[in-house]
Parts: structure tokens; C-alpha cells; sequence
């Protein structure tokens, strides 16, 4: 079987960028041919036949190119174009579709659908249903109103950045791809957590086209590991992830050990706030991650 993923960043940057990359690495394995699509970049680590990338984009730097901010997170007519060139040489069997907005934008599905190529994705956010993809208001707040009452309040409570601008941008985003349709044009969802799931399926164009699959580990768990005396959490350190209630939580219980292993805008906030109990560890990757991971009584 023949198989293009894509993905914004190609090279090890977070969770949707090692999903992404493992998954490539277990079809291998298991035999498929595999191939990729995303941003070109110097730290790519993966790629395609033809070397054909969209240009990088970087919209938190001042370049004058950034000027055309707007219409390029909305829809990439170059990104569009590439896929379909890509695809008409690859020829695979079925496109993997994992984040791709902003600096690819939901065009490559049109792209591939339009081939009549099968598409599936991966839901690592809340995008099809939030324009700022966190379900979270411009103050830091827990927000699902953009579900059940339109996009546009996303602009009303400057829920991208703190934004008018970027919130107007994102609302007429997911309008553009409601009334285009772009996503029924996916034929599965494949949800990471049934919360999520329960998220999406709110909107009834998505009934019945979800399934719950759980990222998954390569590797066997080594169930025999000697265990250590910490609890170990890794992976970004932002708002979302809920940091500060979990340093509140950690520092409440200091007869337990804790390690804080990633990276993220809240490093800072980690450092100064973690009681003597809670170990900062930084970013961890690869065999150092999966050995820390092994002997902690448990992760968050």
C-alpha cells in the first residue's frame, strides 16, 4: 500500500509531529511504501520522491511577507497545487492527513479529493469546531461556545492571541470550509481520546465518520523495570496543557517526588513556581525519555 502523510512540520517539533513520524516508521515496518508533504525546512527528517514542500512560513517573526498573513493561513493555493503534483507522481493508495492548518490549510484536502484519491485525518486539535483550535477564550478561559453558537465568538472574546485581527481571520477560516464543505470531503476521523471525539461529534457532519484510536508506543512496555520514586510528567508546557493546576497539585503533595520533563511558554512559570519536591528536568527525546518513562510509578 501506498501512503502520504501530511503534516506542517516534518521533523521532531511535538506530539502531532512524533505521531506522525512513528506512524510512518510502523507502516514501513509493516511492508507499505511511505511518503511525506509538508513545509520545507532544514531540519526535515523526512520527505518525498520529488523534494516538493510548500515554502516555510514563520508567522511569529516580522517579515514583510508576513503581511500576507491573512489569506495564506486560509487557503494555500500553493500548497494545493504541490499536493496534487506530488500525488499525480506518488500515486498513493490513501492520504493521512494530520495538522495542516495554517501553514498548510485544509486546501490539500480539496487537492487530494479532487484526484479522487481517499482521505483520512487525524484530529489532534479541536479545529474543525474552534477557531483558535484550544476551546479556550482570550482570557485563558475554558470556552466551547464557537461549537454550539457559530465561529464568530471567536471575535467577540479575541480568542487568537488576544487578537481582533487574528480572531476575524480564524473565524472566516472555518466559515470558508463549512460552506465549502472541505472536510466531508474526509472519509474517516481518527480520534485520539473519546473526549475528543465527543467534541467534534457535536457538529452532525461528522457523525458517523469517527473512530477512537489511542496514540500508540512502538515499543513493548517493559512491565519488569525496576520502578524509581518520582511520578514523571513530559510534554509541552503551555496553558492548555493545564501546567498551573498541576503545579498547585504537585507542590500540595510534597512527600512525593515529581519530574517536569518538556518545554514550552510556561518553562519560566515551572521554574519559579515548583515547590522543592517538584525536579525540572527540560526537554527530554528519544531513549532518555523512554527510560524516564519506564521507571516512573506513573505519568501524567
Amino acid at each position: 500500500m501506498r501512503v502520504l502523510l501530511v503534516n506542517k512540520f516534518l521533523y521532531p517539533r511535538g506530539g502531532a509531529e512524533a505521531y506522525t513520524l512513528e506512524l510512518g516508521q510502523a507502516l514501513e515496518r509493516m511492508g507499505h511504501c511511505v511518503e511525506y508533504f509538508g513545509m520545507a525546512d532544514s531540519r526535515n527528517t523526512v520527505g518525498n520522491s520529488l523534494g516538493l514542500y510548500t515554502s516555510p512560513v514563520d508567522f511569529h517573526t516580522k517579515k514583510p511577507e508576513n503581511l500576507l498573513y491573512p489569506l495564506r493561513i486560509i487557503y494555500s493555493a500553493e500548497a494545493k497545487r504541490k499536493i496534487k503534483e506530488l500525488c499525480r507522481s506518488f500515486k498513493p493508495d490513501i492520504v493521512h492527513m494530520n495538522n495542516i492548518n495554517f501553514q498548510l490549510t485544509p486546501s490539500v484536502i480539496d487537492g487530494v479529493w479532487e484526484l479522487g484519491i481517499p482521505v483520512i485525518q487525524t484530529v489532534h486539535d479541536s479545529q474543525m469546531v474552534c477557531p483558535n483550535h484550544l476551546m479556550m477564550s482570550g482570557n485563558g478561559e475554558l470556552c466551547q461556545r464557537c461549537i454550539g453558537k457559530g465561529k464568530w465568538n471567536c471575535v467577540f472574546g479575541k480568542c487568537i492571541h488576544g487578537s481582533y485581527l487574528k480572531s476575524i481571520v480564524g473565524a472566516v477560516e472555518g466559515e470558508l470550509y463549512r460552506q465549502r464543505k472541505t472536510y466531508d470531503r474526509v472519509s474517516a476521523f481518527i480520534c485520539p481520546s473519546r473526549f475528543i471525539e465527543s467534541v467534534i461529534t457535536r457538529k452532525s457532519r461528522f457523525l458517523g465518520k469517527t473512530v477512537v484510536i489511542s496514540n500508540f508506543v512502538h515499543k513493548a512496555v517493559v512491565s519488569t523495570s525496576e520502578k524509581g520514586d518520582y511520578v514523571l510528567y513530559f510534554g509541552r508546557l503551555s496553558k492548555e496543557k493545564g501546567i498551573e493546576i498541576m503545579i498547585k497539585a504537585f507542590n500540595s503533595l510534597g512527600h512525593i517526588n515529581f519530574f517536569i520533563a518538556g518545554s514550552g511558554p510556561m518553562e519560566n512559570y515551572v521554574r519559579k513556581e515548583a515547590g522543592e519536591n517538584v525536579r525540572y528536568i527540560g526537554f527530554k527525546e528519544g531513549e532518555e525519555l523512554e527510560k524516564l518513562i519506564r521507571h516512573a510509578l506513573f505519568t501524567v
